[in-house]
């Protein structure tokens, strides 16, 4: 069976950098599916579809779990969205080789890492202030923390450990 990965944090926390290198390492077919890329890349006005970005990386989501990839799902996940939507998708779609990674990072380091991002100048402090939200745990027995003091490498390894990726 196909395993699914999700990243979550906040906006600058590392997810897309690290899922862009976990995809770079697995042998396994794998797909990247990112929140950011439909949101920025799919729809406009930009903010205005938050229900169909949902809808559609759900459907992409479906779709390449038919065709046997993993899945690297990286997105905020904010508890008060990513409650009833992952729940559903967990008893409905893939009940089992699950993976939640949850990036604990502070206000402060996003804004550091941020600094080192190809879109840095697409949005400033002032905006990441307004999108910060600590990262709460779900409750799921296959949630896991990224603390912030975890280099690139070091959160590779841990998740490709964890996931058997």
């Amino acid at each position: 069976m196909s395993k699914v990965i999700i990243l979550r944090g906040n906006s600058g926390s590392g997810k897309s950098t690290v899922a862009k290198e976990l995809a770079r390492t697995i042998k396994h077919k794998t797909v990247v599916i990112e929140q950011d890329y439909y949101r920025v890349h799919m729809f406009f006005p930009l903010g205005e579809s938050r229900k169909e970005v949902r809808e559609i990386m759900l459907q992409n989501v479906l779709y390449c779990l038919k065709h046997d990839y993993d899945i690297l799902w990286v997105s905020i996940f904010h508890k008060h969205a990513a409650d009833d939507y992952l729940k559903g998708f967990f008893e409905n779609h893939h009940p089992q080789d699950n993976y939640i990674f949850n990036f604990q990072t502070s206000f402060a380091e996003t804004i550091r890492r941020h600094q080192t991002r190809p879109q840095k100048n697409d949005f400033g402090v002032k905006d990441m202030k307004e999108w910060y939200k600590p990262i709460e745990l779900l409750g799921y027995d296959f949630e896991y923390t990224i603390p912030e003091s975890n280099n690139l490498a070091k959160t590779v390894k841990y998740i490709r450990d964890i996931s058997g990726i």
